[in-house]
């Protein structure tokens, strides 16, 4: 019998969750916005409308298996990956399921465009940590940066914010995406800033580009700025800052290794550094790995802000 296609990537050394094992319950890319930012390209499948996608029990076993066969238990299960994970209907039961699977944090990552209906909050408080989104509160700024599904709009959004932070017992991270002469603006950000005091999450984390966007054109904002716009939060934000630490380096190399150099380019552009950190390779049999996936057409480069980038081909 032809097994599913994996809906894991990882472990992955997460700028904010540690070592991090990905799943995701959909098909790429499947969400409710089309990002300008997306470091996963523009969005194929648009829509508000929940459904079923992958397997949940199909996921389940392919998370048992994986984490039978590592060596350190992850710090996170982090439902995220190709899209909107809230969109898949049987969210609150893979994330029942994951939790008996492994003590580790399960963290879902959502960009809060559903948080509106009573199921979709109902589904979040089976989850240890929430890490939803919000980049704009004016209706235009949230259309030209954000390009919602129709019947989406940040008012909405911000009310389902209101009513999960008063549902759910666990910490909630707010994550602001700055992209700059688009939401980095005072009027703009005086109201995210008004909007996180009344939400009181427990921490707000301030974002910018990164990994080469959907669209060329938009551009990150500088670090200082970042700096100094944290600073403007009460409390102040916390600036997301790329892992620093490496694995320790693998001295061979294998199909496993370059099957996640592949599931990890697919989810977001990675540098030569990132990989290393994935995938515990040493220098020289990373090279070897790229080389030969870029040979196969499995992998592809991109140069973004002076960096070079390994993303994968859909």
């Amino acid at each position: 019998m032809k097994q599913p296609p994996s809906a894991l990537f990882g472990p992955v050394p997460s700028r904010r969750l540690g070592l991090s094992l990905g799943i995701d319950p959909l098909d790429f890319k499947t969400c409710s916005l089309d990002c300008v930012y997306c470091e996963l390209g523009l969005t194929t499948r648009l829509t508000g409308r929940r459904g079923r996608w992958r397997d949940y029990r199909q996921i389940l076993t392919q998370v048992k298996n994986c984490l039978s066969q590592m060596k350190r238990i992850p710090d996170s299960l982090t439902v995220s990956g190709s899209g909107e994970p809230t969109l898949h209907l049987d969210l609150g039961a893979l994330l029942e399921g994951l939790g008996q699977l492994s003590p580790a944090r399960r963290t879902v990552i959502t960009n809060s465009t559903l948080l509106h209906l009573p199921q979709v909050r109902r589904d979040l408080g089976k989850a240890d940590l929430l890490m939803p989104s919000l980049d704009a509160l004016s209706p235009p700024v949230f259309a030209a940066l954000n390009r919602p599904a129709p019947d989406l709009n940040p008012q909405k959004m911000l009310r389902g914010l209101m009513d999960l932070r008063q549902e759910f017992s666990g910490p909630i991270w707010l994550e602001i995406l700055l992209v700059a002469g688009i939401n980095d603006q005072e009027e703009e950000l005086d109201k995210l800033r008004r909007a996180a005091a009344d939400l009181r999450p427990d921490l707000v984390q301030l974002n910018t580009i990164v990994r080469p966007p959907a669209l060329a054109a938009y551009a990150p904002v500088s670090a200082p700025r970042l700096a100094a716009l944290a600073a403007g939060f009460d409390p102040p934000a916390v600036v997301i800052s790329p892992p620093q630490a490496p694995n320790s380096p693998r001295e061979e190399a294998g199909n496993e290794a370059e099957d996640v150099i592949i599931r990890t380019v697919r989810m977001r552009p990675c540098t030569g550094r990132d990989l290393l950190n994935v995938t515990g390779l040493n220098r020289i049999l990373l090279q070897s790995s790229l080389r030969r996936l870029l040979a196969q057409g499995a992998i592809e480069i991109q140069d973004y802000a002076g960096r070079r980038y390994y993303r994968g081909k859909i």
